[in-house]
């Protein structure tokens, strides 16, 4: 959360298909740019820089963010101009304890309950239908914490998006992908030659 300007990096390597057969239009691999937490730095700094580059990325909506509750009308904006909105829940709850002092009380995992992470995933997909009229979804894991106790809780929540972000730092070949646990890449002061590496 500290990271508040910085892209995850989603980079779907397709390797194990022949030249004929790249889904991505011919090329061997897709690069997807995603924001967590619904900052105002994204609106200021962010947006500007990607559409004046003609690119497009997924913003991680937590629906009850500062921004969101100052700056919603520009947040629908950003769905109209063709960037994605998904779900990064509605308090952003992340597992409490040692090293993450800053979780609060009432939004730490561990004083929630399986269901209750559901609703809430459910109540910000609804708030992000009405701010961009879509019903299918992505979903990115809160502090990269999938578990609520010893259960996971996106298999109860599978219905309700199309695929959801993680947080682990690896790459894998396109039909070894989980969809509800996609890989990413935190760029934090990396080079260009470490991304075109990765």
């Amino acid at each position: 959360m500290k990271n508040i300007f910085l892209p995850i990096l989603l980079i779907t390597s397709q390797l194990c298909y022949s030249q004929i057969n790249l889904p991505w239009q011919g090329k061997k691999c897709a690069v997807v740019l995603t924001y967590d937490d619904a900052y105002n730095q994204h609106l200021d700094n962010a947006i500007p820089v990607l559409d004046s580059l003609g690119l497009k990325a997924t913003f991680y909506i937590t629906a009850f963010s500062t921004s969101m509750q100052t700056r919603m009308n520009e947040w629908k904006k950003l769905a109209v101009n063709g960037h994605e909105l998904g779900n990064h829940t509605l308090f952003h709850p992340c597992i409490g304890g040692k090293g993450r002092e800053w979780v609060k009380p009432e939004y730490d995992l561990n004083n929630y309950t399986v269901q209750r992470m559901v609703d809430e995933t459910r109540m910000t997909n609804l708030f992000l239908h009405t701010l961009d009229g879509k019903t299918k979804r992505t979903f990115a894991f809160t502090c990269g914490d999938m578990k609520i106790g010893d259960s996971s809780f996106i298999n109860g929540m599978k219905d309700d998006f199309i695929a959801a972000r993680a947080v682990r730092n690896q790459m894998h070949k396109i039909n070894e992908i989980d969809l509800y646990n996609v890989d990413c890449y935190m760029v934090n002061g990396e080079t260009g030659a470490q991304l075109i590496e990765w």
